[in-house]
């Protein structure tokens, strides 16, 4: 599977897909409620966003650029968490041509495409999931995904300038699976508001992204194509108010190297793309290749960022390679923190022996067993990876690792309290488990 089409399946594991039906007398209280609500923050002198041109303005969001904000709220009846992702719709294996500053043609070289950097044209997703509910029948985390444009939630700021967000929790993405949703969604048709957290120190984060493509025209006149995409965070301290500047700066300086603000970003990703194009024209055989590394928020508190990087290798054949790696940040010191498995855990040969075959019986269940290799039971070695969720630990098997290709990762949650008796003590994840 080329990197074009698997993007949309790890948005799709990541935010979500969604669908909800409602009878003509919900639609009425729903449109009621909503005009209420509008009445009331145009009375209160608030700013009303409700599509794409206008959320744009609202927040400011810079092109070519993706807005994680974390959101305290209710959803129904029920308080809730909310991590709420913002994005342009560019339908990539479509819009590539339309999106484009200009062209560079070269009968012998191919032709070297840059995205045009005025991306306002484009409409605007949102998605908003739960980290604190899993929905089983999901299989992942409580959410939904809509277009903005479809204008059915609303956008503002309180007088402090944090955004409040509130609606239907109701998808609307035209390339969901909307039967699914409906189905299996905990909290369709209910309202929602929520409000930007700033009880945390680091409650929002921004995303630069940039691609760059090549195609070259080789001596037997076969055409090969080249691209290379990447989506990098950044913290600006103008939203993120209560994290000291010299954290901000240290961080920045691993995640976004060192770049001040988007658009210094933007120039360094594109740089980095480049360079990717040029160690593969140095190659002595030309080849259809594509590659992406792509960073998402996976979890944040008071005491850490905690992120989720995505990288994908295409080089021919009859499908690409893809990989997640957690990267977890220290909010006290801007410190990168340890992603290996021994270091959270004391693995001597008792506890080792004890994780394994807890982790094997929770693979033995048919949900799993049926996708597993023949061999894979029991498991002799410990997942290579893991990340840290606001509900415990997710553990993660890549491709080939225990399963064939078509299956995926591999993914089983774990709730901290079951795994207590593994952690080390020192460990800076160890607060989690309620050792700290």
């Amino acid at each position: 599977m080329r990197f074009s089409s698997l993007i949309y399946i790890v948005l799709g594991i990541y935010l979500g897909f969604c669908l909800i039906g409602c009878g003509d007398s919900k639609d009425s209280q729903k449109k009621q409620s909503t005009q209420e609500q509008t009445q009331e923050s145009k009375a209160q002198g608030q700013d009303i966003a409700r599509d794409s041109a206008s959320v744009r303005e609202l927040l400011g969001l810079q092109e070519n650029s993706t807005a994680f904000y974390v959101l305290k709220g209710k959803v129904g009846d029920k308080e809730q968490v909310g991590y709420l992702s913002i994005w342009e719709d560019k339908k990539r294996d479509i819009d590539i041509e339309s999106s484009i500053e200009n062209i560079q043609n070269d009968p012998e070289k191919g032709r070297v495409v840059y995205l045009k950097q005025n991306s306002k044209d484009f409409p605007l997703m949102i998605a908003i999931t739960l980290p604190n509910v899993w929905n089983e029948a999901m299989g992942d985390n409580e959410h939904f995904m809509s277009s903005l444009d479809a204008q059915k939630i609303t956008f503002s700021k309180d007088e402090k300038g944090f955004l409040k967000v509130s609606g239907v929790w109701e998808e609307d993405n035209p390339r969901g699976d909307r039967l699914f949703w409906h189905q299996k969604s905990y909290f369709k048709g209910e309202r929602f508001s929520f409000i930007q957290d700033d009880t945390l120190p680091l409650n929002e984060v921004t995303f630069a992204q940039g691609h760059y493509a090549h195609s070259i025209k080789k001596a037997d006149k076969e055409v090969v194509s080249f691209e290379s995409t990447y989506r990098k965070p950044i913290i600006l301290p103008s939203y993120n108010h209560k994290l000291e500047s010299h954290i901000v700066e240290k961080l920045n300086a691993q995640l976004a190297d060192g770049a001040k603000d988007v658009p210094e970003l933007q120039k360094q990703i594109q740089y980095l793309a480049k360079q990717d194009f040029k160690a593969y024209s140095q190659e002595k055989e030309q080849f259809n290749a594509e590659y992406a590394k792509m960073y998402s928020v996976e979890f944040i508190d008071s005491h850490i960022v905690s992120l989720q990087k995505f990288s994908y290798v295409y080089e021919g054949g009859a499908h690409g390679v893809h990989s997640t790696t957690m990267e977890s940040y220290s909010l006290q010191n801007g410190e990168r923190l340890s992603s290996k498995l021994e270091d959270l855990f004391l693995l001597d040969e008792k506890n080792k022996n004890t994780l394994l075959q807890m982790l094997t019986q929770k693979l033995e269940t048919p949900e799993y067993k049926e996708k597993l290799f023949e061999e894979t039971l029991p498991l002799k070695e410990s997942p290579q990876t893991f990340f840290v969720t606001s509900q415990g630990i997710k553990f993660v098997w890549h491709i080939y690792e225990i399963a064939p290709y078509v299956y995926g990762d591999i993914e089983l949650h774990i709730p901290y309290n079951d795994l207590k008796s593994f952690v080390n003590p020192s460990s800076p994840y160890a607060y989690l488990f309620g050792l700290k």
